[in-house]
């Protein structure tokens, strides 16, 4: 995959676990949409990491985009 579609891909995660934590009314509900959210970011660093079509630069990059999703999950569940 490119970085482009790797962004998308990104993207299109931290939308999924935001509408799921968003108008949240069980915190159990939220936890878990976190930790699955948390074990794809995992995941994806593994996948990006392995890809031998990212060059160094690029998987810095998508690193520092998982990063910064993950980050503004964790605040958006800790502000709930």
């Amino acid at each position: 995959m490119t970085k482009q579609e790797y962004k998308e891909v990104l993207q299109t995660q931290y939308n999924d676990v935001i509408a799921e934590i968003q108008g949240w009314h069980e915190l159990p509900n939220v936890l878990q949409a976190l930790s699955n959210y948390t074990n794809i970011c995992i995941t994806m660093c593994e996948r990006i990491y392995g890809d031998k079509e990212i060059n160094y630069s690029d998987y810095i990059y998508l690193n520092e985009h998982i990063n910064n999703n993950l980050k503004q999950v964790c605040r958006i569940v800790k502000k709930g």
